[in-house]
């Protein structure tokens, strides 16, 4: 067919692609594919459900109650918001890379129909259930269009190879997989936005992923680790939220020219050698009192805010890396680094307060963060929205602050 219309140009877009020539791909950042509103902001493994592993058929049961739950929460909200979208469940049975049903296929098949009809009323019958299996299919046409009946499609991963369904939501996965292991292509079929756009309503911006593996053996991949959460509370956007719009700094290459080990770096170092070499916590690098500051500021600062809510109209945890997440420069000429500043808080009175929470020893650099956070404050700062902040750390009961500037590196 291509020879025949002898296109002068053909582009092809793969996320596997294979070329001799590797000047002919051109990479694009999740990130930018997120902020272009095309895929969900993240995925979510196993929310909201503590499973019980020890009797297989009621974990099964478990697991559909939860994912349709979900998928009918959409629902709601997509009713709400007055858009014509029927969000699709996907069931996909286990699978090794056979087309062909295997016994454990066949009884998983049977137990979700069965489930689905008796507790329900979901059936092939009256629409709601499409199949695509190897030797039995059914309702699948029309099944991608936005308002198709169907809730629920169970399929097997082998046979549906290359399809694609914006409307598809939440995904169960049944694994008897020799890996555990999830990545982006695991999940991917739920990751497209339905009319390439974000919603105001962050329940129908983010992918949600339930299975019957337990959350301890959950193997997600380093590289998708920030997309792909496992054992994640979810938040949703308050009514009558006021809006707040900051100007923040991003940069594709952060640090780049900045050699030095992050302020993240003990932190990270104690929990990986605690984890991998059994080290006792306290010995060599850290007293036991630094590394409970170490670990616990963050976790102490919101218990201290949710203390004080009544005079707080709401507060934000930022995030650390990423374009989605709110960051400023800090540093000198070519050499500016980005800064996530830990809190975001409105109070009742208007004040908008940017606090980064540190404790002894955390961070070298927070004379430079503290003062760029401070010169930040003082341009951005409105009348209507006036904003206060800097590191904070806790002394006592109390937290602490300066709107002073820094000449010389703190000691924290």
């Amino acid at each position: 067919m291509l020879d025949r219309i002898n296109p002068a140009v053909e582009i092809r877009i793969s996320a596997t692609p294979k070329t001799l020539r590797p000047d002919e791909t051109v990479k694009v950042y999740r990130q930018d594919v997120i902020a272009a509103e095309m895929i969900k902001k993240e995925v979510v493994l196993n929310p909201d459900i503590e499973l019980d592993f020890s009797e297989e058929r009621t974990l099964n049961q478990n697991l559909i109650k939860a994912a349709l739950g979900k998928r009918n929460q959409q629902a709601e909200v997509y009713k709400e918001l007055g858009i014509n979208i029927n969000p699709l469940l996907l069931i996909q049975l286990p699978n090794d890379t056979k087309e062909t049903m295997t016994a454990d296929d066949t009884a998983i098949a049977e137990q979700v129909k069965t489930y689905l009809r008796v507790a329900c009323d979901i059936t092939e019958e009256n629409g709601l259930l499409a199949v695509w299996l190897a030797n039995e299919k059914s309702n699948l046409p029309n099944l991608e269009r936005p308002d198709n009946l169907a809730q629920v499609l169970l399929f097997k991963e082998a046979i549906a190879l290359g399809w694609d369904c914006p409307r598809a939501a939440v995904l169960l996965i049944f694994r008897k997989l020799q890996s555990d292991q999830f990545t982006i292509q695991t999940v991917g079929r739920i990751l497209r936005m339905p009319e390439q756009k974000h919603y105001p309503k962050d329940m129908l911006n983010i992918g949600y992923v339930y299975t019957d593996i337990a959350k301890d053996k959950i193997q997600i991949v380093t590289a998708d680790s920030d997309y792909i959460l496992n054992n994640t509370l979810i938040a949703y956007r308050r009514e009558g939220l006021e809006n707040l719009s900051l100007p923040a700094y991003y940069s594709e290459r952060p640090n780049v020219e900045r050699n030095y080990l992050g302020p993240d770096f003990r932190r990270t170092l104690y929990e990986v050698a605690g984890e991998f070499w059994k080290l006792e916590r306290g010995a060599g690098l850290f007293s036991i009192e630094e590394l409970a500051a170490m670990i616990g500021e963050e976790d102490n600062f919101s218990q201290f805010l949710e203390a004080n809510a009544e005079w707080i109209d709401w507060w934000y945890k930022n995030g650390d890396k990423g374009k989605q997440h709110y960051a400023i420069a800090y540093g000198e000429g070519k050499a500016k680094a980005l800064f996530y500043v830990d809190f975001i808080i409105r109070m009742k009175n208007g004040h908008i307060y940017l606090f980064d929470t540190k404790s002894a020893g955390s961070d070298t650099l927070a004379h430079e963060k503290h003062n760029a956070l401070l010169n930040y404050i003082q341009k951005n700062s409105t009348e209507n929205e006036p904003l206060f902040g800097g590191i904070i750390l806790q002394q006592g009961s109390n937290w602490l602050y300066s709107n002073c500037r820094l000449k010389i590196q703190l000691i924290l």
